[in-house]
């Protein structure tokens, strides 16, 4: 479940693009690049997440690569979904067990599947980044499963 959600979470950041950070007063160096002091700088999750230097396939889902076969992720250094040091998300411990949980539960309760012709392209299409991601239109079907 861990991969699934971390796979997603690579893909689609909650927070594509924000994270936002002001240089130094004395500037720094960022890839041998001198950036002067006091410059509004970003590292967008949404593009470094899918770089071909750090996982391969980067815009193929495939959870796999956190578990079965690492030799998928070549540089995770990137990998920040909750972001991280002092500007990391607090909430990230509780936000990952209630992932688990919901997800499970769904899952086990009832059998989830497209409504008609939908194939869900439009959430993915229709995605727009409003500080956080704000997906698009997904119709889906779920029927109660027999748990007996």
């Amino acid at each position: 479940m861990t991969a699934f959600i971390n796979e997603t979470l690579r893909l689609y950041p909650p927070v594509p693009t924000a994270g936002h950070r002001v240089t130094p007063p004395q500037g720094v160096s960022i890839n041998n690049t001198y950036i002067p002091g006091g410059v509004t700088i970003v590292a967008p999750k949404y593009l470094i997440h899918r770089l071909e230097s750090s996982y391969e396939s980067a815009d193929q889902f495939i959870p796999e690569r956190w578990t079965t076969r690492p030799d998928m992720v070549k540089d995770n250094r990137g990998f920040a979904p909750f972001s991280q040091g002092k500007y990391g998300c607090i909430g990230k411990p509780f936000a990952m067990v209630e992932m688990r949980f919901v997800i499970c539960m769904l899952l086990r309760k009832f059998e989830i599947g497209f409504e008609d012709n939908d194939v869900g392209k439009t959430l993915f299409t229709g995605l727009e980044d409003h500080f956080t991601f704000t997906p698009g239109n997904l119709h889906l079907r779920f029927r109660l499963r027999n748990l007996q």
